[in-house]
Parts: structure tokens; sequence; C-alpha cells
């Protein structure tokens, strides 16, 4: 059985380990009749059920996002064209006709105002900060420019302007509408693994001097331990053979390099117990 120094030196556990073990070590409790130590433990399982729940959302919240973003980036381009056009329009009218011209005095007035330094300025910005200087760009052209936008020919691309505007706005209402952040995720995390150490060092304190049932309690957090250290020295292993060139395990492993760390991967991201796990007798 592990000293109480190899307990305060714990691998880091991740959460479905952590729920793994309380669960079982709370059934533990509850045979022995320790109601304060099935509370303990109970008290880890709902933690952690709720980190695993968060820990869900966010996988699929960055799935969401990311094609939420890809579509962003699609409309932000459509955007781009579309002001481009509007703005090249009223270009060609002030460099291409005589100064003498209304439409050119026209348009030439109209980009001073609208558009002072261009476009790129615009197009140039981030998602959210282009799509307010837009909004306020369409403003102004309601506002001041209306009559001039119908006369100098300008109103298909001004249309355009705002069909792409309003689909801008809705793709960026579904990026920014998801509540949940990672910092939820970690606080959660800090949490369950908090209450779960303190699981473990509470049975230590508790029974002290009762080794038998100290050991009854912590046998499954300990074997998820034991495991957990396999796990990572063959990890370990194997990125050690890559560092000396040596791309697959020997003749005898059914595993090599690059399956292993695919593994090991999924097992960072997933939170899984590192193996499969027999239930409790």
């Amino acid at each position: 059985m592990r000293s109480v120094e190899e307990w305060l030196k714990m691998y880091v556990h991740p959460t479905g380990v952590r729920l793994f073990a309380a669960r079982e070590t709370e059934k533990f409790a509850r045979a022995l009749g320790d109601a304060e130590v099935a509370a303990w433990a109970a008290e880890a399982v709902a933690a952690d059920t709720l980190t695993q729940k968060l820990e869900l959302e966010w996988l699929g919240k960055k799935d969401v996002d990311t094609n939420v973003r890809d579509r962003a980036m699609l409309v932000d381009n459509q955007v781009d064209s579309a002001l481009g056009a509007l703005y090249n329009h009223f270009l060609a009218l002030r460099n291409r006709l005589p100064a003498t011209n209304p439409q050119q005095q026209a348009a030439a007035n109209l980009i001073k105002h609208v558009f002072p330094k261009g476009v790129r300025p615009i197009t140039t910005m981030p998602f959210e900060q282009e799509h307010s200087a837009i909004d306020s760009i369409l403003e102004q052209l309601t506002t001041h420019f209306a009559a001039d936008i119908t006369a100098l020919g300008a109103t298909i691309f001004f249309d355009h302007l705002v069909e792409t505007q309003a689909e801008y706005t809705e793709v960026l209402s579904l990026l920014n509408s998801e509540p949940l952040v990672f910092n939820e995720v970690k606080v959660a995390r800090e949490r369950g693994k908090l209450l779960y150490a303190g699981l473990v060092l509470r049975i230590l304190a508790k029974y002290f001097d009762d080794e038998d049932v100290r050991n009854k309690l912590l046998k499954t957090i300990e074997d998820q331990e034991a495991r957990i250290g396999a796990r990572n020295k063959r990890r370990y292993s194997h990125t050690s053979k890559k560092a000396d060139g040596e791309g697959k395990d020997d003749e005898n492993s059914d595993v090599d390099n690059d399956e292993f760390d695919d593994f090991a991967d999924d097992f960072d991201e997933n939170y899984q117990p590192v193996l499969e796990v027999p239930p409790s007798e």
C-alpha cells in the first residue's frame, strides 16, 4: 500500500477516472457503514459529474464554433466584396467624369465623408469591428446620401451590401451566442480535483491507525494511480524511442509509436479512464 508521502505526490487524475474512483469509494464506504466518507465521496462525484457535463459541452461548442467561424469567414469575404463594389462605383464616377460634372462632384463628396481612407481599413478589421463599421456606413448613407445613391446609379450595390450585412449580423450572433467559456470548464476541473484530493486526505487522516479500512476505501483510487503511472511510463518510453530515431516498437509489439501517440492524445482529449476497469464486486 502507498505511503502518505506517495499519496501527496499523486498524478493528476482526469475527470472520468476521478468519477469512477469516487463512485467506487462511495460504494465501499456505504458497505462499511461509514456515512461520513460516503458523503465526502458523493460530493466529489457530484462535482465531477458537472465537470464531465461541461467538458462534453465544451467539445461540442468547439465543433459548433469551428463551423460557424468558417461560415463567418465566408460571409465576411462577401461583405468585403459588396462594400468594395459600392466604393469602386463611386470611385469610378469621381475619377472618370469631368470635375464639372454633378455626378463627379456628388461622388467625390460622398467618398470624402463616408470613405475618406477607402475601404481597406474597414475590410481588414476583426469580424465584430467591421460589422459595426459597416452599420455606421449604412446609416450614414441612408441618412445623408439616399438621394445621391439613386442619382449615381448605386442602388443595386447599396442593396447588395444591405443584404450581405444582414447575413453578417446573423452569423456573428451565432458565433457569440454560446454562454459556455473554457474558464468554466477549468474552474469545474479544479474544484473536482480539489474534492478528489480532499477525499484521499480525509480518508488517510480518519483511518490513519486502521490500515485495513484505509486500504479498502482507497483501493480503487490506488489502482487508477498505478494505471496512470504505467501509462505515463509507456508514453515516455515511446517518446524516447522516437527521439532516438526508432520508428516502431520491437517485434513483439502490435502498436507503433504513431498509433500509441494517437491513443495518448485521445486519452488527453476525452478524459476517460486509462484502461478498461472491471466492475467492482
